[in-house]
């Protein structure tokens, strides 16, 4: 998984390529802060929690509630209360 830019997101999304995602935040400290991702295709079983895991590595004080959106799943979105492992 690697982290991308909302312009290269916005690309890959209009060629209908769909292992790209997006979390949204809720809460402070990040409220309305967006992170885009790309995955390879072996982790399209990741979990929204595994996920958030992943990018929380790169990103300090991921927590509070989100949504993440995974284009790849049904459904597409799945809001979750994260707190750090």
């Amino acid at each position: 998984m690697k982290e991308i830019d909302q312009e290269t997101y916005e690309e890959l999304r209009g060629k209908g390529n769909v292992l790209i995602g997006r979390v949204h935040f809720h809460a402070n400290p990040q409220k309305n802060k967006i992170i885009y991702f790309q995955i390879d295709e072996g982790q399209k079983n990741f979990s929204c929690t595994e996920i958030l895991d992943t990018l929380s590595l790169s990103n300090l004080n991921l927590q509070g509630r989100v949504d993440v959106i995974r284009h790849w799943t049904s459904p597409e979105v799945k809001m979750i209360d994260y707190r750090l492992p």
